[in-house]
């Protein structure tokens, strides 16, 4: 399954930074690997360790960044 995500909606980045974990295990129905897209990523505060959490907390699950701006 992919995902595409983009994180300038407002309401998606809220429900996000809230709760990364379980947002991210409200899209997983399957065992079956799982791709998520994440766009505008820089709108995500403490992006860098949001996503290193979440990359080591399931197993069939890839993550795919992008963002129009510098993270720095």
């Amino acid at each position: 399954m992919v995902l595409f995500i983009i994180m300038e909606d407002p309401d998606v980045l809220e429900g996000f930074e809230a709760d990364p974990k379980r947002y991210v295990a409200s899209f997983i129905l399957t065992p079956r690997r799982h791709y998520f897209l994440l766009d505008e990523y820089q709108y995500v505060r403490s992006l860098e360790r949001k996503l290193e959490l979440r990359y080591g907390s399931f197993k069939n699950v890839k993550f795919i960044v992008t963002g129009s701006s510098s993270w720095n």
